[in-house]
């Protein structure tokens, strides 16, 4: 049985979400991207991915607070 890549939220505090990136996720992609010379890390890293979401005062979301 293939194990699943979905943690329980409790489970991602510290480091948790790196690890499951890292050693869950970032597998998946490279066997998706293998053989394309895909760099994961410059496309998928988490630290890129949380720069490409994070919002901006051009989005309107500044100021804006997580219960609006």
């Amino acid at each position: 049985m293939r194990r699943s890549a979905v943690v329980p939220v409790r489970d991602l505090a510290g480091t948790g979400l790196q690890d499951v990136w890292r050693y869950e996720i970032l597998p998946l992609l490279a066997e998706h991207h293998y053989g394309e010379g895909v760099d994961l890390e410059a496309r998928y890293g988490l630290a890129t991915l949380r720069r490409q979401v994070a919002p901006t005062s051009t989005d309107g979301a500044e100021g804006a607070s997580v219960d609006d």
